[in-house]
């Protein structure tokens, strides 16, 4: 990456940060700040979507997503279970302490089975594709599916927890952690890829260095999360490390899920819009990714007696 591409990278992350800082601050102080949290969340979940339908386009693709109607059509499906866990916030109390997020990811789980029983209708029955064409549209829509519009919804759950500030904000430090070491660690040390086929680019020693990263800095956050850290040190630092590691496994994951799709389709950046970073999709694949995961820690943690309040 050359001085002057590595530079529009940098003060594009520096102006994301002053953002994201100043949005978790107001949803910290005020509970209006939460609802105003979960419609910048839904936008850029919106915006992931659109760009992924426009990669057709970008590619000349022929077939399934290149028409108007199959890009509105699989836009509307993207943005289903966000949108429904989205009404869900704007229609209840969300500074409750005893609100049930249960009732958010349900919604979401329900939204996003629904999406993938029309996918499969739609190719299946209103179609005139091959067999092998309707077979890769499916497996391209249910990747997509997974990684932003069920990913997209859960971290939507994520804002309904108390202290989801504080939650949120050790999620996606969490996460960029990771992205920032694996990247320079890559850079620097180089090696074999992880998935040369999917992304050359991702190397072993990157992702290595990624997943240290994430760990350490997860462990050291996570005294700072109110109500969150067993009796005993050894223990905190053992539940700790724990969900760093799933979180930043999963991060690595939803990172190997957007190449895939950008290879099947052709596509370098998933647009253009962030520089020196390419599209949103490109800085929240991981996100949404390792969103699920941590949910489902959290609530799991919340069950054995902790609480986030």
């Amino acid at each position: 990456m050359d001085r002057q591409n590595l530079k529009k990278r940098i003060i594009t992350a520096a102006v994301l940060i002053a953002f994201v800082t100043g949005l978790l601050i107001l949803a910290s102080i005020f509970c209006v700040g939460k609802k105003i949290m979960a419609i910048v969340a839904l936008v850029a979940v919106a915006m992931c979507a659109l760009e992924y339908c426009l990669w057709p386009r970008r590619t000349g693709e022929d077939f399934a997503q290149g028409g108007i109607f199959e890009s509105a059509f699989t836009f509307c499906l993207l943005l289903s279970a966000p949108l429904a866990v989205s009404l869900l916030i704007f229609g209840t109390d969300v500074c409750k302490a005893d609100f049930a997020p249960e009732l958010s990811l349900s919604v979401a789980f329900l939204a996003f089975f629904v999406s993938i029983t029309l996918v499969v209708l739609w190719v299946s029955v209103g179609s005139s594709l091959t067999l092998d064409q309707r077979a890769v549209i499916i497996r391209d829509l249910f990747v997509a599916l997974v990684l932003i519009g069920l990913g997209g919804a859960v971290f939507l759950c994520l804002i309904l927890l108390p202290a989801s500030p504080f939650l949120i904000a050790w999620l996606l430090i969490v996460v960029y952690a990771n992205d920032v070491a694996a990247f320079f660690g890559g850079k620097k040390i180089g090696g074999p890829a992880v998935a040369a086929i999917i992304s050359p680019s991702k190397t072993v020693a990157g992702s290595l260095c990624g997943l240290v990263s994430g760990v350490l800095v997860g462990i050291f956050l996570w005294v700072m999360i109110p109500g969150m850290i067993l009796p005993t040190s050894f223990a905190g630092v053992l539940q700790a490390g724990l969900v760093s590691l799933l979180v930043v496994v999963a991060a690595q994951a939803g990172d190997l899920c957007k190449s895939f799709l950008k290879r099947t389709h052709g596509v370098k950046d998933s647009s253009n819009i962030l520089p020196g970073h390419g599209g949103l999709l490109d800085r929240m694949d991981a996100l949404f990714f390792s969103s699920p995961i941590f949910l489902g820690l959290l609530l799991i943690l919340r069950h054995l007696g902790f609480s986030f309040n």
